[in-house]
């Protein structure tokens, strides 16, 4: 049993036909002799009947009586695999678009709460063109989402880890399935009320750091080069639509890394300039970048705060909302900028949390239903950057060639571009709102244009 936390509970709360809060991955695989397409299907089935159990997947969600406290995931002891797992049904291989097509649309149908907060689509037919990279096998792939409540993005590459292998095996062993009962009411409300005291003593131990925490806050805001700027609005991109689009792509780890450290800063801050510059492109061929004169649009970033104490799971992050320097040209001066705000707005997340009272109150969870709120409306487009593996990874038997994260798209944002490394290389998956921005395909040779504009600044 695995209590959610506030926020866990959170991406419950606020789902709408807009934000069903699906995330996931496009995995690529490589068919082989000893590990044929045509057997692809049935290995995953019982890859995951074996695995499941290890994950935190093999659940259903159980409500606190009255929502006193955040509900909780009981194991159980079967899943209904013919209904979350399914094979994509083709005459021919699907082709680059029609992944992307399928990517999209899925991230948009909710989870259904009768079922565990998962789905996979097997892509067993594929055209070489799906992948950046060539592969000297057939291709074969896995759409698997999860709903955002399961976990953050450090959290489902967790459920990824556990999901394969570091070689190819044979890993025959199963973890058995057993089923969970939620707790009695009493001893449920009993218990909740008992962590909510202990976080109400913390809180009110923890009175005077919050002083000196607000005094550092607000010296950080009076510092003009901290000042977090305001989210712009866009002409022409100021209302959300019920369509996704979907496109990936790889970047050189090691170019990124050399740019970074050559400017003074770090991967994600040549990522975020990359992207930044990219979006400046765009908005100049839609003629709105003038418009905006010297406000930069702004980015939401998540920030990990997950510590050994938090586990493998669940969502443990703060936001941040650094400006993008996006009424910058030149590429240096926008990396200086970026750099900057992003130092700022980690100091000022840190503050935060030393200023957040305790989220675990009795009800909390009542109350959260009671608000209305339309997602994380702040920042025009969202960026994260996931750790993920330097080595090979395997699902039974088959090696994995892409891991291409599937983000969403927040109501009132246009673009969520996240990435996450796999092995030499950042994969990145760009999903946009296509009433507000259109195909992020467009995206793709700008950031390429970019990249190659920061490196010649380096080199």
């Amino acid at each position: 049993m695995r209590r959610l936390n506030a926020a866990d509970d959170r991406w419950i709360c606020i789902e709408s036909e807009q934000n069903t809060f699906q995330i996931g991955a496009l995995l690529l695989f490589e068919a082989d002799a000893d590990h044929p397409s045509a057997a692809f299907e049935d290995a995953v089935r019982s890859h995951l009947e074996a695995r499941l159990p290890a994950t935190p997947l093999a659940v259903r969600l159980a409500t606190a009586p009255g929502h006193f406290d955040t509900g909780v995931w009981l194991a159980v002891d079967q899943l209904d695999l013919e209904r979350q797992v399914h094979r994509v049904d083709t005459d021919a291989p699907l082709d680059r678009a029609a992944v992307n097509e399928l990517v999209s649309a899925q991230v948009l149908v909710p989870w259904d709460r009768t079922l565990a907060p998962f789905h996979a689509s097997v892509l067993d037919t594929l055209d070489p063109d799906v992948a950046d990279e060539p592969v000297s096998g057939r291709l074969v792939g896995l759409i698997l989402q999860t709903h955002h409540s399961v976990a953050d993005g450090v959290g489902f590459q967790s459920v990824i880890e556990d999901l394969t292998d570091p070689d190819p095996g044979p890993h025959s062993a199963s973890i058995p399935w057993h089923r969970e009962a939620a707790p009695a009411a009493p001893i449920w409300i009993a218990s909740s009320a008992a962590r909510f005291a202990a976080a109400q003593a913390r809180h009110i131990s923890a009175r005077r750091d919050r002083g000196r925490a607000a005094r550092e806050l607000a010296s950080l805001r009076a510092r003009p080069g901290a000042r977090r700027a305001r989210t712009p609005v866009v002409a022409g991109m100021a209302a959300s639509g019920l369509e996704r689009g979907y496109e990936r792509m790889v970047l050189p780890l090691s170019g990124l890394r050399t740019v970074g450290r050559a400017l003074g800063g770090t991967v994600n801050d040549t990522l975020m300039t990359v992207v930044a510059g990219a979006l400046r492109r765009l908005l100049e061929q839609r003629g709105v970048l003038d418009a905006l004169g010297s406000e930069p649009l702004v980015a939401l970033v998540p920030r990990s705060t997950r510590t050994d104490a938090d586990g493998r799971y669940g969502n443990h992050l703060t936001m941040m909302l650094p400006q993008l320097a996006t009424h910058v040209a030149e590429p240096r001066e926008r990396f200086r900028l970026i750099h900057g705000a992003m130092r700022a707005e980690i100091a000022r997340s840190e503050l935060a949390q030393r200023l957040a009272g305790p989220e675990d109150r009795p009800f909390a969870a009542r109350d959260r239903r009671r608000r209305t709120e339309a997602g994380t409306a702040a920042g025009n487009v969202s960026i994260s950057n996931v750790p993920g593996p330097a080595e090979p990874r395997f699902l039974a038997g088959y090696r994995m060639v892409a891991n291409y994260p599937v983000p969403n798209v927040v109501e009132g944002q246009f673009l969520n571009v996240t990435l996450r490394r796999y092995q030499d290389a950042l994969h990145l998956g760009l999903m946009s709102d296509l009433e507000m921005m259109g195909e992020p395909a467009t995206l793709v040779p700008l950031i390429e244009a970019e990249y190659e504009a920061l490196c010649r600044v380096v080199w």
